[in-house]
């Protein structure tokens, strides 16, 4: 801009190579204090757990107006089935003796997948003709019954509460195989009452009826 001035060319270039050096700093730096997994097998380097699959982002079917689970059961070869079809793979070479009978679906946080997991696998191992029994067991916002349009007016609780028998609770769906078990009306307290001994007579009864 200025040829008649060397010297300030000398300045705008040493700038430039400041602002240049700057911004590689604050770039390695942020680099080295972001702790977040980027990639699937960090998760297995970093905190040595086994990785059970990747599932991708699958939006709604709007026309349809049906939950992404169900996609295990409607479209059976699409990316999203298949993506739960080698998870179940990977428990079912998970241990010496074969996937476990029973399993627990959680995460830290809401709006994270839990639900969609769950149903999702139960699916798959209700495709392998098994007997499967899935169970709503959120005391404070179960909500898989809306999902396969069942009714909650009687559930988990109810047998908990012992007002009602283990075949009284559990419905059928429209997915062969598999029987769900909503988590019912729920009692004004339910602190403990997943810890109780009545929840682990349900479990022992529910071992004898499935298989998963």
């Amino acid at each position: 801009l200025f040829p008649a001035n060397p010297n300030l060319k000398i300045n705008v270039g040493l700038g430039m190579m400041l602002g240049l050096f700057l911004g590689m700093l604050a770039a390695l730096l942020r680099e080295q204090l972001d702790d977040s997994v980027k990639h699937a097998n960090e998760i297995e380097t970093q905190y040595h757990l086994p990785l059970l699959g990747l599932i991708p982002f699958t939006k709604p079917d709007k026309g349809r107006n049906e939950p992404v689970a169900l996609l295990a059961h409607r479209e059976p070869r699409s990316t999203f089935a298949e993506s739960y079809r080698s998870m179940r793979t990977a428990l079912q070479f998970g241990t010496a003796d074969g996937a476990p009978q029973r399993f627990m679906v959680t995460s830290c946080g809401k709006g994270e997948g839990k639900t969609t997991t769950a149903l999702a696998l139960a699916i798959n191992f209700a495709q392998l003709g098994q007997k499967v029994l899935l169970i709503d067991a959120d005391m404070r916002k179960g909500w898989v019954h809306k999902l396969l349009n069942v009714s909650n007016s009687i559930g988990l609780t109810n047998f908990l509460l012992k007002q009602n028998t283990i075949e009284e609770v559990i419905q059928t769906t429209k997915v062969p195989s598999l029987h769900f078990l909503p988590s019912g009306k729920l009692p004004s307290s339910s602190l403990g009452v997943l810890n109780s001994a009545q929840m682990r007579e349900f479990v022992r009864q529910a071992r004898e009826r499935y298989d998963f």
